[in-house]
This record gives C-alpha cells, structure tokens and sequence, in this order.
C-alpha cells in the first residue's frame, strides 16, 4: 500500500465511516477512493487529492509531502493558487512597480509575479510580504532583461 493510500485509510478508520460514506462525504465519484486505497489509482487528480484534504478538514499538502513521486506532489501543490495570497502579492507588486514608476511588458510582469508568489506561498506566514524581497526580485529581473 502506497504512503498516500495509507495516510487516507488511517483518516478514514480513524473518522469511524465507510469508504464508500467518505466518498459521499468528499463528493467524489463511487470507488475514487477505493481505488486509491486498493493501488488501482496510483496518481489521483488534482482535484481528488483536494477534495480528499477537505473531507478530512486539512491542507492538500498534509496528505502528499513526503512522497516519494516528487512530479506527483509537484502537481498537487502548484495546481490550485492561494487567492488570498495572490491579491497580496498582486497589490504588493503593483504598489512598487507604481512607486519606481516602472513599465514592464505582461510576460516580465507575470515572471515577477511567479516568483513573488512562489516565495510567499512557501513561507510560514504566508500574508507578511517581504518588502525586501519585492524589491530585490524586480531589480533582478530588470537587469536581466
């Protein structure tokens, strides 16, 4: 049984339902969950994986770190965006890009945004931006253009 398979049986046994009311409960379709548990479903979607998280009232992150398929854990996490961090990093690149009075094209706003956002996301406080930071990254992009 896989590292994921277990962690999702052990939630369940220890909910005190069935698979098959887990599913229910999840919205998931009859046998997703089985199938993950019995090895049929060893890469579940995107959307399973979530959906599973919030059947048991946790964090995506919680049920797929640590497994060994780096890809697999890749994808989970980069699938769905934190939009409350989003509209952070968002106002907070915009203010400084105002502020200097720089002008840049879509795609070097969306790189400076990527990277603004991959950093916040993976901080523990993921709402304190770091001023600093912004403002290092836009000069860093801005020498390399």
């Amino acid at each position: 049984m896989s590292v994921l398979a277990a962690r999702i049986k052990s939630g369940i046994e220890k909910m005190g339902i069935s698979i098959l009311e887990f599913e229910r409960r999840a919205n998931l379709n009859r046998n997703a969950v089985h199938n993950i548990i019995s090895g049929k479903s060893k890469k579940p979607s995107t959307k399973t994986i979530y959906a599973i998280a919030e059947a048991f009232g946790c964090e995506p992150h919680e049920l797929i770190d640590g497994l060994a398929d780096k890809h697999f854990v890749e994808r989970v996490k980069r699938t769905y965006l934190d939009l409350e961090v989003v509209h952070k990093c968002t106002q907070a690149l915009t203010q400084e890009l105002l502020d200097k009075d720089i002008d840049l094209t879509m795609d070097e706003y969306i790189a400076l945004f990527e990277d603004i956002y991959s950093y916040q996301d993976a901080s523990e406080n993921k709402m304190a931006l770091d001023k600093t930071f912004i403002e290092w990254i836009i000069k860093k992009h801005l020498e390399i253009s």
